[in-house]
């Protein structure tokens, strides 16, 4: 939940063509939809098989399972002026064969509706609901053997207006996040954002911007002393050389201030790179870089070795601890190579890069990931995915379980089949 707003959440006012080899529409291949009146539907559904040598993402719980999902979806997407609407709903059941506990389930709808005001002014509503298991590896996910289980309700309206070459998108959003379980309650909380970018086109499909954001958390537990508040602002250049290269590049500041004065404010730089180069038309690559600033609390005095309980780390909002505040610093960067070998053959590569620092301890975990895929496309209504990962996290206080599992290695071996009508 604790984080800082960057320029993708919002994207810029008039999207580009610049597409990625994955993403190009395949007249041949991609599936038709079922036309009922108004209303265009794609049903589809997906059969995943996972070999993962590291189930748990820890080196002092090694376990390994095949791991089976099977995914239900379909999207529903109706024109008819001023309306663009389109509506999203999917169901996915993953099994472990050997680790039941690790069982998860996963259920999301949403729903967006484009009214065109003008010719040059839209108001776009989505908003969507879902319940999905806390992804395990990640920064602040603990090691428990059964992972949480969240819901979360979003809810966005986004005013955008064009005058000539200037272009201004107002933006409300909120996001509520509910922990299942009693014992995560300290994870639970509601988030409110106000956005506002403004951006000036100085030639066709070139724009620099500049985005200000306002939010406020509100947590669950101990708001008297957790809630924050968020202000971001971010200038930046955003362009789509149609079909060649395209990219959007922003840099700026984030100040988080909590409603205890026991926290100091946190101030900090924040940038974002992406880019898509299709350096021949059947080859793409894909960079990003980032670096944001996410505020968060121990609410326990750091030893050495950091803090530490039972279930290998200290929530947020425990009773009986005192306040510290602290912040994770992560930065990421990642490169992807696309490319069609056959007009049914594609296939990618790509390495990651990820530092999270916490500042409170001085733990610093990074994450190296290389992965590898090939795509077969059989006809419009099926496609066969083959895909290994590799993942390493190392650790300087590798005995700190304070926010997450610590270092580890894993290998996944997976192999999807998707189909569609």
């Amino acid at each position: 939940m604790a984080g800082a707003a960057v320029a993708q959440d919002v994207p810029a006012a008039d999207a580009g063509v610049t597409l990625p080899i994955y993403q190009i529409a395949r007249p041949g291949y991609d599936p038709l939809g079922i036309r009922l009146g108004p209303f265009l539907v794609f049903p589809s559904f997906s059969e995943n098989v996972v070999f993962n040598d590291n189930i748990f993402a820890s080196e002092q719980r090694l376990a390994s399972d095949f791991i089976n999902t099977t995914t239900e979806q379909v999207s529903v997407t109706a024109q008819s002026a001023p309306y663009d609407v389109r509506l999203h709903l999917l169901a996915s059941q993953e099994l472990y064969t050997q680790h039941s506990s690790n069982d998860g389930f996963v259920w999301n709808a949403d729903a967006g509706v484009r009214i065109a005001l003008a010719r040059e002014a839209f108001l776009q509503l989505d908003g969507a609901i879902g319940e999905q298991p806390l992804a395990r590896g990640t920064a602040e996910a603990g090691g428990d053997p059964k992972r949480p289980v969240f819901n979360s309700a979003d809810f966005s309206a986004a005013d955008i207006h064009r005058i000539g070459d200037f272009t201004n998108r107002a933006q409300f959003a909120l996001r509520d996040i509910a922990y299942v379980s009693e014992q995560d309650a300290s994870r639970s909380g509601t988030r409110f954002t106000y956005r506002d970018r403004f951006s000036y086109e100085f030639r066709p499909e070139q724009y620099v911007f500049l985005e200000a954001s306002f939010a406020q958390q509100h947590w669950k537990l101990r708001s008297d002393v957790r809630n924050f508040n968020l202000l971001t602002g971010l200038g930046g250049l955003s362009f789509d050389l149609p079909g060649r290269l395209k990219g959007e590049l922003s840099l700026g500041v984030v100040q988080q201030s909590y409603r205890d004065s026991a926290f100091r404010d946190l101030v900090a730089p924040i940038v974002a790179e992406r880019l898509v180069w299709n350096i021949t038309p059947l080859t793409s690559i894909i960079a990003s870089a980032d670096r944001a600033v996410f505020g968060t609390e121990t609410f326990c005095k750091p030893a050495a070795g950091g803090c530490s309980n039972a279930s290998g780390g200290v929530l947020p909002g425990s009773p009986g601890l005192a306040p510290q505040r602290n912040s994770l610093d992560i930065t990421t960067g990642e490169i992807v190579v696309q490319r069609e070998f056959h007009h049914d053959i594609l296939g990618e590569a790509g390495v990651r890069y990820e530092r999270d620092y916490f500042d409170f301890n001085g733990l610093t975990d990074r994450t190296f990931v290389a992965r590898t895929g090939v795509r077969y496309l059989l006809n419009r209504f099926l496609e066969a995915d083959l895909d290994y990962t590799w993942r390493k996290r190392t650790a300087n206080l590798p005995a700190d379980r304070t926010f997450n599992s610590g270092p580890y290695t894993e290998n996944v071996v997976s192999l999807t089949l998707r189909g569609g009508i």
